[in-house]
């Protein structure tokens, strides 16, 4: 709260339901679907008699179905994904407070009809090394593809592996080693606020016809951890090294106007120790 008058609300909604069931002794089956309602509601003072009052709502739907095979010296995991995210209609409202006249406004965010859909598989191998005693591997990749019907020149297709080490050095100390790779897309609001962006861009002067579009950007990370546990105790010391490329962030365009959102030209590192 930054003025008497300013509020701002975010509520999720998010029920969902999950069925696991062991199909025989070596394979088992998880599935789940979820529902989720997101309710972005405000009212901010912008100075003098201005003022802006709006409730955003988005629905998303995600399922999701694996297969899980468990052998004595091996196990895999194998699965696909899917989530739709839109913007409803439905009690949503931008208005407009300025100089005593009322504007109503945000078209961009209620058309129902323009989603961001991703498609992913996964799979993932869990193996135990007959070399070293102890010693367990984990090898996975997962592959994301992204339908933007708001933006269709920000779809895209990636494969994110993982790839994690398990000593067993003892009953109860582990030494854990572990590098992947993730990806984030373009969400729902920044997808709709890029178009919406670019046609007030081309109503500045001097402004052309343009599209503003964004990659996903990835994130590499590598830890190392010391883990001891027992029944009724556990700790952990990680070090980890994180890499964020091509990160999405708000873009000045022309001075005075940002459009959200399009990929910085470098890149963020973060390392760390973390002690639980």
């Amino acid at each position: 709260t930054t003025h008497q008058i300013d509020d701002y609300t975010f509520e999720t909604l998010q029920p969902f339901l999950m069925y696991n069931k062991n199909l025989n002794h070596r394979l088992s089956l998880d599935t789940k679907l979820l529902f989720q309602r997101n309710d972005d509601i405000g009212l901010f003072y912008a100075g003098g008699s201005d003022a802006i009052k709006f409730g955003l709502i988005d629905h998303s739907y995600m399922g999701d179905i694996g297969l899980r095979y468990n052998n004595d010296r091996f196990n895999i995991s194998s699965g696909i994904a899917y989530d739709r995210r839109w913007h409803t209609s439905e009690n949503s409202h931008i208005y407009t407070f300025s100089g005593g006249s009322i504007v109503k406004g945000g078209d961009y965010y209620f058309n129902s009809s323009k989603s961001c859909v991703v498609k992913s598989a996964y799979f993932q191998l869990q193996n135990e090394f007959p070399i070293l005693q102890g010693l367990k591997s984990t090898l996975g990749a997962r592959y994301d593809k992204s339908i933007n019907s708001i933006e269709p020149g920000n779809s895209f297709s990636k494969i994110s592996p993982r790839l994690g080490l398990v000593q067993k050095v003892t009953d109860c100390l582990n030494i854990k080693l572990l590098h992947g790779t993730a990806m984030r897309g373009l969400g729902l609001k920044e997808s709709v606020d890029n178009i919406m962006y670019a046609d007030v861009y081309k109503g500045l002067p001097n402004g052309t016809s343009t599209t503003f579009t964004a990659k996903p950007e990835t994130i590499e990370t590598s830890e190392g951890s010391v883990v001891y546990y027992t029944k009724r105790f556990q700790t952990s010391i990680t070090y980890f090294n994180s890499i964020m490329k091509n990160p999405i962030r708000a873009y000045n365009v022309i001075t005075g106007f940002v459009v959200p959102y399009l990929n910085v030209a470098k890149e963020h590192k973060t390392s760390g120790v973390e002690f639980d």
